[in-house]
């Protein structure tokens, strides 16, 4: 079994796998607002005038999972965490 890095996410050798519920969040201190998680989904995601990208939902939209782990997995700074 995987590394668990959210209620029903789990990340299995540098993938994340599918489960329940998820809920992201943002590293403000590694984030540098290149804006590639918003390119992902900007439902979930939104880089602000202070250059950070902020969380704009509590839990993730199920038709947005899939472009959170995008956005996870393109994050130049490994800013961005899948969490319980």
């Amino acid at each position: 079994m995987g590394k668990a890095i959210g209620t029903g996410w789990h990340r299995i050798g540098g993938r994340v796998a599918k489960g329940c519920v998820m809920k992201v969040k943002i590293d403000t201190s590694l984030c540098e607002g290149h804006a590639k998680c918003m390119e992902a989904t900007e439902v979930v995601f939104e880089v602000r005038d202070d250059d950070l990208s902020h969380v704009l939902v509590d839990v993730v939209p199920e038709d947005e999972e899939a472009n959170v782990v995008r956005a996870v997995r393109t994050c130049p700074r490994a800013a961005i965490s899948v969490e319980d």
